[in-house]
């Protein structure tokens, strides 16, 4: 008997919805001036639901080719670098993939310790799984991803191609020689 209140109350509920809707849907043969105005109008344009945000940092070490470690408003933050994926350094016993110390080394020696801007992208995640804020990072205003893919040090990172920078990024691949290092997610 408990449940007779609720159920009275769904179907109160349902008639009242019921009763409120319009008909939206003329027909041919439907005389235009007796039908109820349409409710819908077009779809407003898609817009971000986030600004980026860009801050100044100063790179405090590199974790691996495609993460970097700094300082981002007070909190020290392992942030990775939208776009590209490098090969992987071992963990727990497993062997270094093809690579990934080089990768390593390359962004080690060019950004390790230099003023960096990082900017998150309104179409990205600010996160990923493992808690790293998702960003570019541009050093005097040259993109580090596009460099490490056209210098052949990384691969397109290809789970979101809706990052803004993606079709600069896929020029950067197409217009390199010769993977220098980086290694084919097949070959992983």
């Amino acid at each position: 008997m408990k449940a007779l209140p609720v159920l009275c109350t769904i179907g109160t509920l349902t008639l009242a919805t019921v009763a409120g809707c319009q008909t939206l849907f003329v027909t041919a043969d439907d005389d235009p001036s007796t039908a109820p105005p349409s409710t819908f109008s077009d779809p407003p344009d898609p817009t971000p639901t986030t600004e980026p945000t860009v801050a100044t940092v100063t790179v405090d070490y590199v974790i691996d080719g495609d993460t970097i470690r700094a300082n981002v408003d007070g909190r020290d933050e392992s942030i990775r670098l939208l776009g590209i994926d490098t090969p992987e350094l071992g963990r727990d016993g497993d062997p270094d993939e093809k690579c990934a110390q080089e990768a390593k080394r390359f962004l080690t020696s060019w950004i390790s310790g230099s003023t960096v801007t990082v900017t998150t992208d309104p179409n990205s995640p600010d996160r990923d799984p493992y808690d790293r804020l998702l960003a570019y990072v541009d050093m005097d205003d040259v993109d580090v991803s596009y460099v490490m893919l056209g210098d052949g040090w990384a691969e397109l990172y290809t789970s979101n191609p809706d990052i803004t920078r993606w079709s600069t990024y896929t020029e950067a691949v197409d217009e390199r020689t010769k993977p220098r290092c980086a290694v084919a997610s097949s070959e992983r």
